[in-house]
């Protein structure tokens, strides 16, 4: 019964739309065989007797249907009635067709026309039924009477019918009638007796005649008309109208279209408004009658708000608008000279009154209070007490709670970006736990990104989080790291903070979301777009370390889902949307690190299908044979990308680097050069742990503890299985190195312009794409070492390296400076390797063309002679690099800009296993770093934490460092000195046996390196009372700041400025 009474409040024409439910379904239950659902059907609709009146089921259903209902006695008594009524009705129709036809050729004075209308009226008038329905067309010509002034309203307005009462009285009736429905003392719903003044009303509206309405409208109570949905859907079909010209001239939004609306034809309707003047007249009458029943068309509201919005820009510039906004002021500035002593007696009697004003403010203080004293121990007494105040007010409450809420994300871009990443978070663990479509999701933020805002990145980054267990994190440990390099399965074992659960379904979810609405490369190319649109196009409006974190957020958000896409996409899908490199990087204008990021497991892909394509062709052929087929396929799937990325660069880069080394380097990652068995065999260790913690637990039951064994044992099998897998894989692709170092790198060139081209194009843009990518850069470098390329100089790379990081550290975001920090760690790594043991030196180093140097004659033939560069004379290199690094760290720590302050402490925390090694170094820092903890406690906190972090893990490494005569052999200094008595630097003394080589090779000729040798002797000599000029990374000439006041730190730097340069 409730649910009737609902879908009867629900559409005034509810009951004749279940008659003519009824009746089809009358006509189909009669057709079946199945006397169970013609039973079912005639229960139906007795027990809808209530709400669909008699008269309409006997015009619709069967006289049959009707009988079995019980509304008739006899079906055959009732079809000879209806036979009879209908014969009737048409001899009377048939009457007044000839009355009419008579009527209309007959000329008719108005006089005549008139009494024939009011004889017509008087007969539907008069005799009507208490109950019954006065014709809609009957209140049409009565309103059409009174609007062209035939009739007087104060003469007609008494014989109408209908009964005005208050809204209170009619909402008591309403309310009387639900509690009967909950009594269950439900009576057959009958329609509201016919109110004529009412249905008049409304035809007054329908032809706009507003002067009429308004008339009848004041005699009725306060919004008794308009309460009434016909009536106020007339009204505002009325204020559409006149609205209507203003609207489309003034308030139309861009781009909006919608339909015209026909203005009435009737010249003594109300004339539309063309100014905002003609609004006051008319309009705002109306909806002031309209009140709160404007809710019945929105879109009329939406009208009058923007109209509301146009007029108040047209005020801004409309000088004629009568107002003085001296005396608003001034009116305004007399408020606060009102005596509190007579404002509060006043207050207080207003509102004693009102105990729903008490109620409100008592609830909203109650409410403040329980905010305030809200703690993390008292979470429950709290929500007890809000608990109690939205039972008794929940209104009133959470109206307030939710005002809080957005004046506290107004308040600070804190808070704001907190609940920005719950709602991130939300979206993520929402999306991967119900089936919800994603397309509108992935729509917005594609949507975005072409707008050029960045910030729903995140919710893209949650959402691939949460469905395809993907993390991105900078913060990587060095087990993960490793584990990162090894197959699929070894990452998802160690290379994840949190444990990897079932993700198959959803991330199928969000590929198959993806693929069906063409959301994935457009994606990857916008975020690649507007990782540099960040800099370049916000970079000057924003912060600077809010813009660091758009570019880091875009980045970030632009690996983890390339990722999602390399490791979810078949291959087929893959290559189908990833374009060739040349059309990303000069059709959509990608950058070349992304460019080549997407396309490297296209690459991947099919040199592998390519290789096993030839070995089936070729089934039981030698390893040996596998080998030259892998060559084989490598050939056939590169030889287009070199020839693509030729158009990448200016022709005179390959002058020195060719494009086959150009696209091997952008093409092969981590798990192509090593494997990493440290990280296969822990995990393989773990889960025999795993297997024998099992097998000692008597508590887990049987079959439980067979299914966790098999499964333990499977994992260990897989990772066993894919380590093998690796490790054939590099066995081949270092073949495969070996044979294509030959035709890497060109001689046409110095070896400093090769060098500078390989660090420009290569490894400084991919060093910081990812910590992966660091530690690839690092392991390449040295990679090309061992294969002993020609034409590539590993001493001059290093240096370089080392040398020059200012400019770099400068221009890093911060989880760009991480991944730097991380590809010097581990340059530092292996230098330090070979700086630790002579033998390791010379097995690694000592016969390779890496570390082949120029040592020019000292004779007057003016020839060259190349030679290996010792052990101890690459040990003073390594002295130098090192003071190059302490150099560039304090020249950062010492500019006061927050970039460089933050950066390089970030770097030199990640290199600090290897650095510094010296110990007045590392006493330099320490200093330094000091006075940073001091200035920047109180201004910036957050460089002092790292300050702090830094220190604190610095004074722990100091054990581990050494004096510098122990780092390098290290000479005393002279007053004097003779060209004869150089080795291997200015102002060594002695002649050690080993280095009669680098005598020669010191010396340029006699002359200049006496005035190299004096001029070092000057200054070791002037280190008291001057400081140095030391060159910087960035070609600046910077004052040395070194804390320490050793004589000897001074003249050994001004030796090792001058080394490197006369042995490269």
């Amino acid at each position: 019964k409730a649910i009737v009474f609902v879908f009867q409040e629900l559409r005034d024409d509810m009951p004749s739309i279940l008659a003519d439910v009824f009746c089809i379904l009358d006509i189909e239950t009669g057709c079946l065989e199945e006397k169970h659902k013609r039973d079912h059907f005639t229960q139906l609709v007795g027990a809808c007797l209530i709400c669909v009146p008699d008269g309409m089921l006997k015009e619709r259903l069967d006289p049959e249907t009707l009988e079995s209902l019980g509304l008739i006695k006899q079906a055959q008594q009732f079809n000879q009635k209806i036979v009879k009524i209908k014969t009737k009705l048409f001899n009377l129709l048939h009457i007044v067709n000839v009355i009419l036809r008579s009527w209309v050729c007959s000329p008719f004075s108005w006089t005549r026309s008139l009494s024939v209308i009011m004889f017509i009226w008087c007969f539907f008038w008069f005799p009507q039924e208490p109950n019954g329905e006065t014709p809609s067309s009957l209140y049409h010509i009565a309103a059409a009477l009174l609007q062209h002034n035939l009739i007087a309203l104060e003469d007609l307005y008494v014989h109408v019918s209908g009964r005005v009462v208050s809204v209170l009285v009619v909402l008591s009736s309403d309310l009387a009638r639900k509690e009967n429905l909950k009594s269950h003392h439900m009576t057959p719903l009958s329609n509201p007796p016919d109110n004529q003044k009412l249905g008049l009303l409304e035809a007054l509206l329908r032809i706009g005649d507003w002067q009429h309405a308004q008339s009848i409208m004041d005699q009725m109570p306060a919004f008794y008309a308009t309460s009434h949905k016909a009536i106020a859907i007339a009204l505002c079909q009325l204020l559409h109208l006149i609205v209507e010209p203003l609207y489309r001239r003034a308030a139309v939004p861009k781009g909006a279209k919608g339909g015209l609306m026909t203005p009435l034809r009737n010249k003594q309707a109300l004339r539309p408004a063309e100014s905002f003047d003609d609004l006051s007249r008319g309009v705002f009458t109306m909806l002031c009658y309209l009140g709160p029943h404007l809710s019945h068309d929105p879109i009329l509201f939406a009208k009058v708000v923007r109209l509301g919005k146009s007029f108040m820009k047209e005020v801004r510039t409309d000088t004629r608008f009568a107002f003085n906004r001296c005396c608003s002021l001034r009116l305004q500035k007399s408020e606060r000279h009102h005596i509190e002593d007579r404002e509060e007696p006043v207050w207080l009697e207003s509102c004693e009154g009102n105990k729903y004003l008490l109620l409100k403010v008592a609830c909203q203080t109650g409410r403040v209070c329980v905010r305030l004293r809200l703690t993390k121990e008292n979470v429950k007494p709290s929500g007890r007490q809000i608990g109690k105040l939205s039972h008794s007010n929940p209104t009133i409450l959470f109206d307030y709670v939710s005002i809080l809420l957005l004046m506290s994300s107004d308040e600070g871009c804190v808070i704001q970006s907190l609940a920005e990443d719950c709602l991130a978070s939300l979206c993520g663990a929402v999306f991967r736990k119900y089936p919800i479509e994603l397309a509108g999701l992935l729509q917005y933020v594609t949507n975005q990104l072409k707008a050029g805002k960045s910030f729903d990145l995140l919710i893209l980054k949650e959402v691939v989080q949460k469905m395809a267990g993907i993390e991105i994190t900078d913060e990587m440990t060095v087990e993960q790291l490793e584990a990162m390099t090894g197959g699929e399965q070894l990452k998802a074992e160690g290379g994840y903070f949190g444990q990897i659960r079932n993700t198959k379904k959803s991330s199928q979810r969000l590929k198959d979301a993806l693929l069906d609405h063409e959301l994935a490369l457009p994606l990857c190319l916008l975020m690649a777009q507007q990782r540099n649109g960040v800099v370049f196009s916000e970079g000057g409006e924003k912060h600077l370390k809010l813009v660091g974190k758009l570019y880091d957020q875009c980045h970030d958000t632009l690996v983890q889902f390339g990722g999602f896409l390399a490791s979810n996409l078949s291959t087929e899908d893959y290559i189908k949307r990833v374009p060739s490199i040349d059309v990303l990087c000069n059709q959509f204008h990608t950058p070349h690190d992304a460019a080549f990021f997407l396309s490297r497991p296209m690459y991947a892909h099919q040199i592998l299908s390519k290789y096993d394509e030839l070995k089936k062709a070729e089934k039981g052929s030698r390893q040996q044979q596998k080998v030259h087929k892998y060559i084989a396929a490598c050939e056939q799937i590169m030889a287009p990308v070199h020839e693509a990325v030729v158009s990448l660069h200016l022709p005179r880069v390959w002058d020195d680097l060719r494009p086959q080394f150009y696209a091997t380097f952008w093409s092969l990652t981590m798990y192509d050069l090593a494997v990493p068995h440290n990280a296969y065999d822990r995990e393989v260790n773990k889960l025999k742990i795993q297997i024998k913690g099992i097998e000692e637990n008597t508590e887990m039951p049987l079959n439980k503890k067979k299914k966790e064994k098999e499964r333990c044992t499977a994992l260990q099998d897989k990772l066993q299985e894919e380590e093998k897998k690796q490790l054939e894989h590099v066995q081949r692709v270092l073949h495969r190195l070996k044979l294509e170092k030959d035709n890497w790198l060109l001689a046409k060139s110095t070896k400093n312009e090769t060098i500078t081209k390989f660090l420009q194009l290569c490894i400084f843009p991919r060093c910081v794409f990812s910590a992966i990518d660091a530690v690839y850069c690092a392991r390449f470098v040295e990679l090309v070492h061992q294969q002993k390329t020609p034409n590539f100089c590993t001493l001059l790379c290093y240096d370089r390296v080392f040398s020059d990081i200012i400019y770099t550290v400068a221009s890093c975001t911060e989880n760009e400076s991480r991944r730097y920090g991380r590809f010097l760690c581990c340059m530092l790594e292996t230098v330090t390797r070979w700086h630790s043991d002579r033998a390791i030196y010379e097995k690694e180093c000592g016969n390779y063309p890496g570390f082949l140097t120029i040592f020019r004659a000292s004779g007057f033939d003016g020839g060259n002679k190349a030679d290996q560069l010792d052990y101890e004379n690459f040990r003073h290199v390594v002295h130098k690099w090192h003071y190059k690094l302490t150099k560039a760290s304090v020249h950062c720590l010492e500019t006061g800009e927050y970039t460089h302050i933050r950066n390089i402490l970030i770097v030199l925390t990640k290199i600090l296993p290897w650095y510094p090694k010296v110990l007045n170094l590392g006493q330099a820092l320490e200093c330094r770093v000091h006075k940073i903890c001091q200035e920047e406690k109180e201004k910036r906190p957050d460089l002092y934490a790292l300050a702090m972090g830094y220190s604190g893990q610095l004074k722990g490494r100091k054990v581990h460092m050494v004096p510098e005569n122990e780092f390098h052999h290290k000479e005393q200094p002279v007053r004097s000195a003779t060209p004869g008595t150089l080795q291997n630097g200015p102002g060594n003394t002695g002649k050690p046996a080993s280095a009669g080589k680098a005598e020669e090779g010191a010396i340029e000729d006699s002359d200049k390196s006496k005035d190299k040798s004096q001029a070092a002797q000057k200054t070791a000599s002037k280190n008291s009372t001057a400081a140095n000029k030391v060159s910087s990374s960035n070609g600046s000439s910077t004052p040395n700041r070194y804390c320490t006041q050793d004589p000897t730190f001074h003249a050994a730097q001004a030796q090792n400025d001058v080394l490197l340069s006369s042995l490269i």
